[in-house]
């Protein structure tokens, strides 16, 4: 079984819990047990309602980490200026909507697994309809199974999965980042000359001091999403490596455990752009070493949340 199940459910799930009133769990009144039960059907079933009935919205189709693994193997350079540049941005059609309704379906189900449903968030789109709807179904699951006890195998794992995601997106929103400067062949902006939109914050000052650019970042084009990571030291390992020794999207395909059973290689704790709430699971610092070496704090925050599990040390202490 995966480390991650190990993990502390109750900060995954802080933000499903519901009083205790809820808790029917080894109550041996059947009549208050099924009075109880039926109250929490009856909230899940207006959850879903309210999902069903939101209007769709614009959505992106596309993941921003292997956004930025395709560009970076373009030969071609950085698009000059995003409000210039063609977002890699579809009309979600007819079809699409009842496409997601049916996955909720299955997974409320048990039809089908939970990372099925975890792999069609979008980070591009954190008040997209669908994000939304997933939204509502991890919380209804989540506060499911807090009050029977029984955690689903996947639940944890996914739940990590989607945390990292949104930090992306939230680390995105600090600086100012739509769908527009994250198409498919947008540059950072800290090596594209403006002049920039507005809603772009680029004041080195007032960012937080995780995502605050090092000179590489300005010297090396890249995409944005390379960006949103708090760690300086990590954006710089990626940045100095040859896109030609690895696969980018596999890398990012690891960062967020997309396509894979086995749960993100990064779990964030605390605000995302704080660097000591990030974690690396022991499986991608085996597979990645490289990305993190050097990456000293990280080690530290790691080492800090595993010993809060009980769980040894991953780094040596430096």
């Amino acid at each position: 079984m995966s480390e991650l199940t190990n993990l502390n459910h109750q900060l995954l799930l802080r933000s499903a819990i519901i009083g205790d009133k809820d808790n029917w769990f080894g109550l041996a009144d059947s009549a208050k047990r099924k009075k109880i039960q039926n109250r929490i059907n009856q909230r899940s079933h207006r959850k879903l309602v309210v999902i069903y009935q939101r209007p769709p919205e614009v959505s992106s189709t596309v993941n921003i980490c292997l956004v930025g693994a395709r560009q970076r193997h373009k030969p071609s350079p950085c698009t000059p200026s995003p409000s210039t540049a063609v977002p890699t941005v579809s009309h979600r059609n007819a079809t699409s909507i009842p496409s997601i309704r049916v996955l909720i379906t299955a997974v409320l189900n048990h039809e089908l697994d939970l990372k099925m449903l975890v792999d069609k968030v979008n980070i591009l789109q954190l008040h997209s309809w669908d994000n939304q709807a997933i939204i509502r179904v991890f919380e209804t699951i989540a506060s499911h199974d807090r009050r029977t006890g029984i955690i689903r195998s996947n639940m944890l794992s996914s739940l990590s999965q989607f945390n990292f995601s949104r930090a992306l997106m939230l680390n995105a929103e600090v600086f100012g980042l739509s769908a527009d400067h994250m198409h498919d062949d947008a540059c950072s902006l800290f090596v594209v000359a403006g002049p920039w939109p507005v809603s772009v914050n680029i004041n080195t000052e007032t960012l937080p001091h995780g995502l605050r650019p090092t000179s590489l970042q300005y010297r090396t084009e890249h995409h944005p999403w390379i960006d949103l990571l708090p760690v300086a030291q990590l954006r710089d390992n990626i940045l100095q490596r040859s896109v030609d020794t690895y696969d980018e999207a596999d890398l990012c395909r690891a960062f967020t455990g997309r396509g894979h059973g086995q749960g993100t290689g990064v779990i964030v704790w605390r605000e995302p752009w704080d660097p000591s709430g990030w974690e690396v699971t022991a499986e991608f610092a085996r597979s990645w070493g490289w990305v993190i070496s050097g990456c000293f704090d990280l080690f530290r925050s790691t080492n800090m949340w595993r010993s809060q599990r009980g769980e040894r040390p991953l780094f040596r202490s430096q």
